[in-house]
């Protein structure tokens, strides 16, 4: 008889490992395909000579004036007005661009590096936490998936990415296990990533909170190494540049809005995420019913995630949030629904799963990472310019460049030398604060000095108010010139036209 059970055990494993096979296949091939599907539209946007999105060319010309040795936060000109953010990107990006040139690839393939980086750390944690390659490797593809949702932010010359990446390695090494000084590692990573850009700086209670449950001394080496680092690069930085950095900064990011557009951020983010939202709550749930309150609190992935939907929510919500403030609570989401399921399953009654069996359980997670591909899905042809859309650009450009002069374009950035520029954004964001408004009337006074001899307008970005009726008193607004009446080229996703203006006195 036992021998009997023994063959039937045996032939029953082997049935269910053969029948697992089909929702394997499944789970990889449902991963892979968003995977493959921005690998293609990056590779087709990595040349691409002009914006990709409005503000790609002004982040490669603080990185090219990084690379010239030029100040990157000083007082306001009217050819450079520097963006309110921190400088590690522009001084990475820069001494790449001293080496290859002033490129966009250059900083596109920078922030591609990152985000490959973003989602091997993403398949190592999960595997690490759930014991399952799978597992992880669809928690990789969650991520993948939000490249639409983005805006296709992944691939830009744009700071995000390498901030992320920074802010995702600073919780990995993140080990209360590990000896008293490993607790500065974390710290230095944090603060770099807070120096990528600010919003690292809010993620910092999730790590402090994880060390003071363990070791109040490690939380202690923890918060040094960031403060000190974060703070004296500031103090230090700050005095250097006579206080333009501070208030660039943080003294512009003060004066942004705050409409009401509360149930559409959240419909955004939770209908995107259906699955791994739901999978976390569902750990929260085990956890906190069952009084498992230091496993709670103890668990930085729920904590990056918890703080990563704020983060995400808060930033998305002014009238000027773009899609890059939700690539935290993408990363976040694919985490922490790998590393919750532990949780659920310790919750589980396991005398169930025998019944479930092997297969059942790969088909469930088939089916849930279906429904999370689907609810994330945006195929990106719009994000891959066409061959006519690529060739327009290169004519623009190549016009650029041969102008007889310099030109003044406002609306995006080309970093060519006979270039001046002071980008929308900065306009916009100056004109919201006293001392902007009051260096931007010395710019203005200096523009119309100036006497560029071209202006380049974009029809999808007004002239800034306060600049508009000196282009209309000096620039001829119905005479374009020769061969450059509405120059079409593919940028943020648009097929926008550019019109190059000449000066009314210039024949």
């Amino acid at each position: 008889m036992s021998e009997d059970i023994s063959a039937a055990d045996i032939s029953s494993h082997d049935v269910d490992r053969r029948s697992a096979v089909w929702p394997t296949i499944l789970i990889l091939v449902l991963a892979s395909l968003p995977i493959l599907v921005v690998v293609r539209t990056m590779a087709a946007r990595l040349l691409y000579p002009f914006d990709l999105e409005w503000i790609e060319g002004h982040m490669l010309s603080m990185a090219a004036r990084v690379a010239e040795g030029k100040a990157l936060y000083a007082r306001p000109q009217v050819d450079y007005i520097p963006a309110p953010y921190f400088p590690l990107y522009f001084f990475v990006t820069g001494g790449l661009v001293k080496i290859f040139g002033v490129k966009y690839w250059v900083g596109r393939l920078l922030s591609i590096a990152c985000t490959v980086g973003i989602g091997t750390l993403i398949y190592r944690i999960v595997r690490r936490e759930s014991g399952n390659s799978l597992v992880a490797y669809a928690c990789v593809a969650v991520f993948v998936s939000s490249y639409g949702l983005t805006r296709t932010w992944f691939d830009l010359v744009r700071v995000d990415m390498l901030a992320v990446f920074l802010l995702v390695l600073a919780y990995d090494q993140a080990r209360p296990d590990r000896g008293l000084l490993h607790a500065a590692i974390p710290g230095i990573l944090l603060a770099l990533s807070s120096l990528a850009k600010q919003n690292g700086i809010l993620f910092y209670p999730g790590i402090a909170l994880v060390y003071l449950l363990v070791d109040w001394r490690k939380a202690a080496v923890f918060t040094a190494a960031f403060a000190g680092l974060f703070g004296g690069f500031c103090a230090i930085y700050n005095a250097a540049t006579d206080g333009w950095f501070w208030k660039y900064t943080f003294g512009l990011v003060q004066a942004v809005p705050m409409p009401v557009r509360l149930l559409t951020v959240h419909a955004k983010i939770f209908s995107n995420f259906p699955v791994a939202i739901f999978v976390v709550l569902a750990a929260c749930f085990v956890l906190l019913s069952r009084r498992r309150f230091r496993e709670f609190f103890g668990d930085k992935w729920l904590a990056f995630f918890g703080i990563a939907y704020v983060v995400s929510y808060y930033f998305r919500l002014p009238a000027g949030g773009a899609r890059n403030a939700l690539i935290p609570i993408c990363v976040g989401a694919a985490i922490a629904a790998g590393t919750s399921l532990p949780h659920i399953v310790r919750s589980l009654n396991l005398k169930l799963l025998p019944t479930i069996g092997k297969a059942g359980l790969l088909w469930i997670l088939a089916a849930a990472l279906a429904v999370q591909v689907v609810a994330q899905a945006q195929w990106y042809k719009y994000a891959r310019p066409t061959a006519e859309q690529t060739a327009a650009a290169h004519r623009l450009v190549d016009m650029l460049e041969n102008l007889d002069g310099t030109y003044y374009m406002p609306s995006n950035v080309v970093p060519m030398k006979n270039s001046l520029w002071v980008h929308h954004m900065s306009w916009v964001d100056l004109a919201k604060v006293k001392w902007g408004r009051q260096e931007l009337n010395r710019v203005r006074a200096d523009f119309v000095k100036r006497k560029i001899p071209y202006f380049v307008t974009n029809k999808d970005r007004k002239v800034a108010a306060f600049l508009r009726q000196r282009v209309s008193d000096n620039y001829e607004l119905k005479r374009r010139i020769p061969n450059s009446a509405r120059v079409h080229a593919f940028s943020a996703t648009k097929f926008t036209p550019w019109d190059i203006l000449k000066r009314k006195d210039i024949p």
